[in-house]
């Protein structure tokens, strides 16, 4: 399970031990605003956020974007 939050983190939850497992940083301005958890075993997450931004998030690389997406 993943969470977007006003820091511009998203937390990956274990529904097991209702902790959280990792945290990734997809925004350093906006807060994130919705969460999609995608690709092959859900190892990708799309998070959107107040910046106008989709950032591509890969789960064993936490601490920068795969790729950003933007559009004027």
């Amino acid at each position: 399970m993943a969470t977007g939050h006003k820091d511009g983190k998203v937390r990956i939850w274990s529904t097991q031990s209702r902790k959280v497992e990792s945290e990734l940083r997809a925004s350093r301005y906006g807060h994130v605003t919705s969460v999609l958890c995608t690709g092959f075993e859900n190892r990708y997450v799309l998070a959107c956020t107040k910046d106008d931004r989709i950032y591509k998030l890969d789960t064993r690389q936490p601490d920068e974007p795969v790729a950003v997406f933007e559009d004027e």
